[in-house]
């Protein structure tokens, strides 16, 4: 036996006779077709990464990558500046590398961490090695006019905390190691 409703068939949503649901689905799908839009309409940022160590006689400098996911990566081929702390020349270097970041996509699933540019540059051994003896500031731009860029680390065994400084995109070079030093020795003298 059957059961046939005694009247018309209503709207979940609205209680209206049920032919106004189609209505709601294109309107849900119209809402989610703005949003997509909006997604990717958001500017992808400058971004590069700079690599410190305590021990380490060379600092590295690496521009990045930005896909359409929204993650960024590291370019092939990162500067690497030998004897940072005597010679300024990690602003030059910064500036160089914010330059050549650009949109690519690359599947990063198949990506191995011993494929990592900067680890390879570095020369370290191993991948643990290479992150122990190395911190890594990231630089990005604060917003579209890029006038300001953020560079920010977290201090060795930290993962709540994060220490950041504002570089001025005009600002001398000498200004720009000041500051990534500053952020750097910060980080590296952070009670354990």
């Amino acid at each position: 036996m059957l059961l046939e409703p005694k009247g018309p068939l209503l709207c979940l949503l609205c209680h209206a006779p049920s032919a106004c649901l189609l209505g709601h689905i294109l309107k849900l799908v119209a809402t989610c077709k703005e949003a997509l839009k909006a997604a990717e309409e958001v500017p992808m940022l400058r971004r590069a990464r700079i690599y410190l160590g305590a021990t380490a006689k060379e600092a590295i400098v690496a521009a990045q990558h930005h896909n359409s996911a929204g993650i960024s990566f590291e370019q092939e081929g990162p500067a690497v500046i030998a004897n940072w702390r005597q010679a300024p020349a990690l602003g030059v270097a910064l500036r160089s590398a914010l330059e050549r970041f650009s949109p690519q996509e690359r599947n990063l699933r198949d990506f191995k961490k011993t494929e990592w540019p900067s680890y390879r540059a570095s020369g370290s051994r191993s991948v643990r090695m290479f992150e122990s003896t190395y911190t890594c500031i990231s630089v990005q731009a604060m917003n579209e006019a890029e006038l300001f860029y953020d560079a920010y680390a977290p201090p060795h065994g930290e993962e709540d905390i994060t220490l950041h400084v504002t570089l001025n995109r005009r600002g001398p070079d000498e200004e720009i190691d000041r500051k990534i030093l500053r952020l750097f020795n910060a980080c590296a003298d952070w009670p354990r």
